[in-house]
């Protein structure tokens, strides 16, 4: 969904096993990153 970009600040949440190494899902984004 590209929710989040790089330096924002989110919060992580861990699920069921996405994938082999994904357990982790995007909760919501907490601060956005500012002059980027």
């Amino acid at each position: 969904k590209n929710e989040a970009g790089v330096g924002d600040q989110v919060l992580v949440v861990e699920t069921r096993p996405l994938s082999k190494d994904k357990r982790y899902a995007l909760k919501k984004v907490l601060r956005r990153a500012s002059g980027v």
